[in-house]
């Protein structure tokens, strides 16, 4: 009698399945055998990771030109060979060294930032592109974090030997799903038609290049464009706006009785040090209110800060 080929029972889909498309994408709707062999096991998944790894490489013929390096948040390695990098390259100041990798990432505004709630939520409208250089001995010999003390760099990184140096980080107005990434397209158009905020690091500047283009949708919607900027410069300085009313705004019905509220305090305060307070020392003392919601219901009142007089000192 022949040798029993060894079976495997019930083989889980995604045991056959690249493991980035099982994390961050849907197993495969292919129906497999629940019994397959050792064999029939091995085949599929080289048949499986072949056609898998055909779809995350753009080239010409023998060149590779693109591979995608992580699915979602997309993130492309890009070789000197791929044509649309070269003019990116010379406008950022950077060697076309073909012995170089650079890498381009795509997130959601919200998780690029980290927060929460409604700010998160306004935020996801916005993509985030960082384009960069990985770090070889070459690259970290010149250009260094402490190379440029006024204007440090940034990276980030795919593992422990990909350290990627950001030159370039864009804001989009568009969330990622609508800007076409694959491994074809890794990066977004050199102008876009759409609204964006660039900033541009090089180690010989003293500081950070900002740039704002694709405006030809905002001709005539000044007020449009004036919130898309205020939005994407704190996507970009990583100072997100905070949605929803500031803390201690919703504490007086009314502008009369902030300003009672107010001035108690002032005069509680003067007494206790022995000096006028500030706006920001009564602000604190009121629920801790920032001085900026502070100074704008002052605004409301009428007053002026300075002509509150000093409280009456009376003796104990």
């Amino acid at each position: 009698m022949g040798k029993a080929k060894k079976i495997v029972k019930d083989l889980p889909v995604y045991h056959i399945a690249e493991p980035d498309l099982h994390r961050y994408g849907q197993p495969s709707k292919i129906k497999y055998p629940r019994s397959l062999t050792e064999e029939q096991c091995r085949q599929l998944k080289h048949a499986f990771k072949e056609r898998f790894a055909r779809e995350r490489f753009f080239g010409d013929g023998a060149i590779s030109h693109v591979y995608q390096r992580r699915l979602a948040p997309p993130c492309f390695m890009i070789f000197p060979s791929f044509p649309q990098v070269r003019r990116v390259l010379s406008d950022l100041n950077l060697p076309n060294d073909r012995r170089a990798i650079y890498y381009s990432a795509f997130q959601s505004a919200g998780d690029y930032l980290g927060v929460t709630g409604k700010t998160y939520t306004k935020c996801q409208r916005f993509t985030v592109e960082l384009f960069g250089v990985r770090l070889s001995p070459a690259y970290t010999k010149k250009y260094a974090p402490q190379y440029n003390i006024f204007s440090p760099a940034t990276f980030w990184s795919e593992s422990s030997s990909e350290v990627i140096q950001v030159w370039r980080t864009r804001v989009y107005s568009h969330p990622p799903a609508d800007i076409g990434i694959s491994s074809s397209q890794p990066m977004s158009p050199y102008s876009p038609s759409f609204p964006y905020l660039e900033s541009r690091w090089h180690p010989d500047r003293d500081k950070t290049a900002l740039l704002l283009g694709g405006l030809g949708g905002y001709k005539y919607a000044f007020s449009e464009l004036d919130k898309f900027y205020a939005r994407a410069f704190s996507i970009l300085s990583k100072t997100p706006i905070k949605e929803g009313r500031p803390k201690g705004s919703g504490l007086f019905s009314t502008r009369l009785e902030f300003w009672k509220r107010a001035v108690k305090i002032h005069n509680e305060l003067w007494i206790k040090n022995g000096t006028k307070p500030s706006q920001g020392e009564v602000a604190w003392v009121m629920n801790k209110m920032s001085v900026n919601t502070f100074k704008d219901l002052w605004s409301h009142t009428d007053g002026y800060w300075a002509d509150i007089p000093p409280p009456e000192l009376t003796e104990s």
